[in-house]
């Protein structure tokens, strides 16, 4: 769990340092195969990756890791503030609170 847990930490780091023009090219592409819309897709991935990542830290690292979610969960949305054409978003830092809240309490509960 350690190992998938620093996979999906590094997958989500580079996914949202990426520059805005080319993110949301990508958003578009990933949407138009998928068949869904845009918006629904970037809002599910914040919530699915803050997910995995609490529930792979969480259960390889041990409950004090989800600490470490929630301000990374935090701290992801202040640092797109430095990214250009990206910006930070109450809205996207909720979300990413709900994907940890759900992986630690599948954590705590088992």
């Amino acid at each position: 769990m350690k190992v998938l847990s620093i996979l999906v930490f590094a997958i989500e780091l580079f996914l949202s340092h990426q520059t805005g023009d080319r993110s949301g090219e990508e958003s578009k592409a990933l949407a138009r195969v998928m068949r869904i819309d845009e918006g629904w897709l970037r809002q599910a991935a914040h919530v699915i990756l803050f997910f995995l990542l609490s529930l792979f830290a969480g259960l390889g690292f041990g409950p004090w890791a989800l600490l470490g979610c929630v301000v990374w969960s935090v701290l992801d949305e202040i640092s797109k503030r430095s990214v250009p054409g990206r910006h930070s978003s109450v809205r996207d830092m909720f979300l990413n609170l709900a994907g940890v809240a759900a992986g630690g309490l599948i954590v705590f509960l088992l």
